[in-house]
């Protein structure tokens, strides 16, 4: 399974089984936990990658108490799970460190928003600001997402070594619009600011406009505005949003 939403899929308390995906031999689990809600499997051995698994609960419980994984699965690594087990819900690792997974008890939100048309032939799910699947999905060979969009974007100019595509079956792709980007002088130093959110740029500086860097100072989101508080000013830097 590469490049897969598995989301929002609910089971009843106290039944095990697929939500999602599952049931692979066709038996119905009944491990009494209402385990799988994301994906169940009973007993074969299935890889995954590059795929969101999270969010899937147990229908009419305030707070889910199960794994969105049941089975025993195989990491191709970039998945994004939102709940794992070890008792309950077998998960081996085979790409150490690529994966981001959460535990029942501390489960890892995907932010993701509605199931909607965002393009293409089928609704999808589209990451929403500061999720944690933005450009941390990793080579597939698959240059396309369920919209039909390209894949690999690169958003927040963020990459833990794969090639910045997004985690699961939705890429986001640039903004249309070319965000300004604007200075006012602050006590001894200097504020920068740009709209947020402005996908598909980065702030770059220079020292003689010709040599450009990625920037490193941090980024904090104020209302609708990106801004970076440089104080006191180190000397002469130039600035850039660069696509």
């Amino acid at each position: 399974m590469i490049h897969c939403t598995v989301s929002q899929n609910y089971l009843r308390p106290g039944f095990g089984g697929a939500g999602g995906i599952g049931n692979i031999n066709g038996t119905q689990g009944t491990d009494g936990s209402g385990s799988g809600g994301g994906l169940f499997l009973v007993p074969q051995f299935f890889q995954v990658g590059n795929t969101i698994i999270a969010g899937n609960g147990c229908l009419g419980a305030g707070v889910c108490t199960a794994p969105d994984v049941y089975g025993t699965v195989a990491s191709l690594g970039y998945n994004l799970i939102g709940a794992t087990d070890a008792n309950t819900g077998g998960w081996i690792n085979v790409a150490p460190g690529l994966d981001r997974r959460g535990t029942v008890a501390i489960p890892l939100d995907p932010r993701l928003g509605p199931l909607q048309n965002n393009g293409g032939e089928t609704p999808t799910m589209a990451p929403l600001a500061g999720s944690p699947a933005i450009d941390f999905g990793g080579p597939t060979g698959f240059s396309r997402d369920q919209a039909g969009q390209i894949r690999p974007v690169t958003v927040v100019g963020i990459q833990n070594g794969g090639d910045a595509s997004d985690i699961g079956a939705y890429e986001l792709q640039c903004s249309l619009d070319v965000p300004a980007l604007s200075t006012a002088r602050s006590g001894n130093g200097v504020t920068l600011s740009w709209p947020w959110p402005s996908r598909c740029f980065v702030l770059q500086q220079s020292s003689d406009l010709k040599n450009w860097v990625d920037s490193t100072y941090a980024i904090n989101v104020v209302g609708n505005q990106n801004q970076v508080v440089i104080n006191p000013a180190p000397g002469n830097l130039f600035f850039r949003l660069k696509k």
